[in-house]
């Protein structure tokens, strides 16, 4: 059993073959019974619970600049809010604004906060 697995939009076609986001989440979630999140870049990322409930989340709205990073970016700040004892329902108040400062600007390091 997986816990959380999270790819993009890419990785989750290569892992199971299939195209549209639904069916990556759905293939996936059906063999490891955990939160599937496959990021969707600009259009935001697609959230399968263990349920097998679909929560569709937005993206930040950014003038992306460079998106060096923003898949790190956006891990990361999902584990914090996991940390933090953020439900997945809360996403977007953890991983995708990540993406959204990492994105902005070249190379995004600076953009990042301290805590």
């Amino acid at each position: 059993m997986v816990d959380y697995l999270i790819a993009n939009r890419d990785e989750g076609r290569q892992l199971t073959g299939l195209m549209t986001a639904e069916a990556i989440v759905g293939a996936l979630g059906a063999h490891t019974g955990g939160v599937i999140i496959v990021t969707l870049g600009a259009d935001g990322c697609l959230i399968r619970a263990e349920t097998g409930e679909l929560q569709y989340v937005p993206a930040v709205d950014v003038v992306a600049v460079d998106s060096t990073g923003a898949g790190d970016a956006f891990v990361a700040g999902f584990i914090a809010g996991l940390h933090e004892g953020r439900s997945t329902s809360r996403l977007r108040s953890s991983g995708l604004p990540r993406c959204g400062l990492c994105s902005d600007r070249p190379w995004g390091v600076p953009a990042h906060p301290a805590t």
